[in-house]
């Protein structure tokens, strides 16, 4: 089973493996495709609500709506490392 799959963005020698740095880094690198915004306090609340949402309640009452009827959820090796 390939449950494990983790987003990577190498640029030269530099390896990001966090999905928040790989999106600052891409919108670095492409301007014109840039989600967030070039102002102080629009990106101060950007990294609020960023953090809110990863580090706060909001992930972790998300991840508790896995259905855990799913077959992942079955295979021992699955539940061992997301333990």
């Amino acid at each position: 089973m390939n449950y494990r799959r983790i987003p990577i963005l190498a640029i030269g020698r530099d390896v990001y493996l966090d999905t928040r740095l790989i999106i600052r880094k891409l919108e670095e690198r492409f301007p014109e495709g840039k989600l967030g915004s070039d102002k102080g306090e629009e990106k101060a609340i950007e990294r609020l609500l960023e953090a809110w949402i990863i580090e706060g309640p909001v992930f972790s009452r998300a991840a508790g709506l896995i259905p855990t009827d799913m077959p992942a959820m079955k295979d021992p090796k699955f539940r061992k490392d997301r333990g």
